[in-house]
């Protein structure tokens, strides 16, 4: 099975980062890609360095890089997961604007009719993804502000 994983900047990293843990239990290919939000939500969330997080992950792509192998049909995957699903990510996806390669690896999923799922969103965009599970769920692990 190949999987990817996106995360971007909503509360709630830590589901990803337990999916990626169990996905790599399991040896199943993953694809990891962490916006800059992301980023900086897993420093305020967890104790967790981002460096340990791309480990987990068999391949972890770098948030521009919009010709890696998972933006081509070509690339078969088995699905997608955004956790967490920021209003900004799910917007994107929903009106195919393909700033950023979580957003465009999206498009390619969706495109080529495998799943993708997104973690905590709602809203009007949600009406136009009809290929998206909403998982209504807040999870704070040690949350903090950078102030």
């Amino acid at each position: 099975m190949r999987l990817v994983v996106g995360m971007s900047g909503g509360s709630g990293v830590i589901y990803a980062i337990r999916l990626l843990e169990i996905l790599k239990q399991m040896k199943l290919e993953t694809h990891l890609i962490i916006t800059p939000a992301a980023r900086e939500t897993i420093v305020f969330e967890t104790d967790y360095p981002v460096s340990y997080v791309e480990s987990l992950a068999s391949i972890s792509y770098r948030y521009k890089d919009i010709s890696a192998a998972i933006t081509s049909g070509s690339f078969p995957t088995d699905g997608m997961v955004v956790v967490p699903c920021s209003m900004k990510t799910l917007s994107g996806i929903a009106h195919g604007y393909e700033e950023n390669l979580l957003i465009r690896a999206a498009l390619v999923t969706l495109k080529e009719r495998t799943a993708v799922f997104h973690h905590k969103m709602g809203g009007t965009g949600i009406r136009n993804l009809k290929l998206f599970l909403n998982l209504f769920t807040t999870y704070y692990q040690a949350a903090r502000t950078g102030r």
